[in-house]
């Protein structure tokens, strides 16, 4: 038996790694945290989003109708046979945000790659290349919000990102003309 302290540090570690669990759910978790690995912890909290109504996760996944496949809903050693073990400083992404947690659909990502992996985020494709909105920012230098307010405006995904800080739309087509 663990002592309160123990399991109240392995529930808030749980709680780190799935911010949406419940304290009930990071207290169980939790107690069985020390006993797991990382790569059966993530396995563990995926099986639970999708399969049980009591997770507060449950309405984002399994109630959304994101699945496990049958191959490792029960099966932690196929689930590992799949995906290795879990290197440090990631967790299980699904590459289609509303796909199902199977092989060809999951990853270990970092919570930077988990972040732009989500159902919230803008995407915009320019020359055959899809990125998030922030992606693009970093990489030409403009504020996300910025490619936003003018992509909201009517800009091109081209000129709402490669356009210098402080151009108009219409000088920018008449430009072309």
């Amino acid at each position: 038996m663990m002592s309160a302290n123990a399991a109240a540090k392995a529930a808030a570690q749980f709680r780190t790694e799935h911010p949406h669990a419940s304290i009930e759910e990071a207290f169980i978790a939790g107690a069985l945290h020390e006993r797991r690995s990382p790569t059966e912890n993530s396995w563990f909290a995926a099986k639970q989003r999708c399969t049980n109504p009591s997770s507060d996760s449950y309405p984002r996944y399994g109630g959304r109708g994101i699945r496990m496949c049958e191959a490792w809903v029960n099966d932690f050693a196929a689930f590992f046979a799949d995906m290795g073990e879990r290197p440090p400083g990631t967790t299980l992404d699904r590459i289609e945000v509303n796909g199902d947690y199977e092989p060809s659909n999951c990853r270990w990502a970092t919570v930077k790659q988990q972040q732009r992996n989500t159902r919230r985020n803008r995407f915009i494709e320019i020359d055959g290349e899809r990125k998030a909105v922030v992606q693009w920012s970093e990489d030409v230098g403009t504020h996300p919000h910025v490619i936003v307010k003018r992509l909201d405006r009517g800009w091109s995904p081209r000129d709402a990102v490669f356009a210098p800080h402080g151009a108009r739309r219409k000088a920018l087509e008449a430009d072309r003309a």
